[in-house]
Parts: C-alpha cells; structure tokens; sequence
C-alpha cells in the first residue's frame, strides 16, 4: 500500500492551509490520541476552618487542571491527518512527495497550494511511494519513499530489472523544515528494485525494520520477494535479507 498517513495533533497549526485540492493514490491512515487526565485524590480530614479552606484550595487546583486539559484537548482537536503521496507519472514533478491534510479522514486539503512539498534530484531523480512514520521517542519524524521516475525513464521493465538498490529518507523534528534528502542504498547487490519501503519499530530489538519489494537477478528476475533490512538512525543500516518470500510477486506489503 503505498504511502501512509499519520495523526499529528498540532498538524494544523504548523502547515499552512491552501485551496481544496484532489490528492491521488490513497494511503493508510493512522491516528494517535490524547493521554487519558491523572485523577485528582484526596484524603479525609477533620471538619475545621483550615481543612476547608484546604478543601475549596482543592477543589480550585482541580478545577485549574480540568481547564488546562479542556484546552489540550481544543488544541489536539485542531489537528489532524497529515498525508503524504505522489500523483503519478505525467511529469517529472508529479513524482514528487505532496502534503495533505485532513481533520477527519474525509476531507482533504492539499499543502502548499498543492506543489510539491519535498523533491529529490538524486538518483532517478523522482519518488514514489512515500511512507512516513514518528521515530520512536517522537522528537523526529522520518520519510522514506521509492527512488524511481517512469516518467523519465518510461520503461517499467528496466525499473524492474536494473532500477535503483536505494531509498530516499528525509527526517524533520516539526514538519515545516525538512532535511536534505539522501539516497542510502539498502538493496542487495542482484536487486532489480527497490519499491515501496516502509518501517516499523521494533521494541524488543530497539531498532527500525525497514521493507520493501525486489526482483533479484539470482533468479532471472522471477517475482518480487519482500526484503529487509534494520537500522537505527536511518543512515545506517545492516545486511539486506529475504522478509517474504512467496510461490507468487508480493509487493507493497505494510505491518
């Protein structure tokens, strides 16, 4: 499934809002919620003018943190899905990453006035497939996507049998500024292609599995195979190996 969306709850405040605009290729949406309110305990006390005051102190501290988490949620509210996408293969910069936004997974808003929100010119200079995802302390976000331009190429033989063995990552700590892109090679040495990466965190290992799809020479480009390959920082990542491997093609798979 290519692509993927994911709740930001003070997306809205940081992107910009520009005219409706139809997105293409729909993606998977996902959302995060509000952190449930600490409940307020008290103990019982003797009836006495202090233990009152103490008591309506209280009840005015209570209703203090009731109204700073009513405007928490006012502001989550705010939010929304951020979507990311590309549109096709009419042009060069069709083959880009585009934002959208949407406060409830129906409604979407192009970012940007509906221009690309990220380009890469590295490697065939076009990206498909653009998968985003919070690292897992969420102090960053990173984006990943297919290094490949059919409308530069227009063969999708050729992608298949001698395309990129790389990915292009970007990462961002607040959505607006965006790093450089970076090609980073992950496929192995055979690999016909390297289509639609996505990650998931693994806890138990503390490191990211990152996928995606392959035909490989070792068999004459039979079908596609999921590999994979972990990493920590998305710079780095270790040895590719076969994740799935089918009696048939098995691509943009998603966990």
């Amino acid at each position: 499934m290519p692509g993927f969306s994911i709740l930001f709850p003070s997306a809205r405040k940081i992107l910009c809002r520009p005219p409706r605009h139809e997105v293409t290729h729909a993606a998977f949406i996902a959302g995060t919620g509000v952190p449930p309110a600490r409940r307020a305990t008290s103990s019982g006390a003797n009836d006495s003018t202090p233990v009152k005051r103490d008591a309506m102190k209280n009840v005015f501290l209570l209703v203090l943190v009731l109204m700073a988490l009513a405007v928490t949620r006012v502001a989550a509210a705010e939010g929304g899905y951020l979507f990311v996408t590309f549109k096709g293969e009419a042009s060069p910069m069709t083959e880009q990453v585009y934002f959208a936004l949407s406060p409830d997974g129906r409604k979407w808003e192009a970012l940007g006035g509906a221009e690309p929100a990220l380009v890469s010119e590295l490697g065939e200079k076009g990206v498909r497939d653009p998968f985003i995802l919070r690292s897992h302390d969420g102090k960053k976000t990173f984006l990943i996507a297919t290094d490949l331009s059919i409308n530069r190429n227009r063969s999708w033989q050729r992608a298949q049998r001698s395309g990129s063995k790389s990915i292009v990552v970007w990462e961002s700590t607040d959505l607006v500024k965006w790093s450089e892109p970076r090609l980073v090679r992950v496929a192995p040495d055979d690999a016909g292609s390297t289509w639609a990466p996505e990650a998931v965190y693994d806890e138990e290992k503390g490191d990211y599995l990152v996928f995606w799809a392959s035909r490989n020479a070792r068999d004459n480009f039979a079908k596609h195979r999921i590999w994979a390959a972990r990493t920590k920082d998305f710079v780095a990542f270790g040895e590719p190996f076969v994740y799935i491997d089918a009696e048939h093609d098995v691509i943009d798979t998603t966990i």
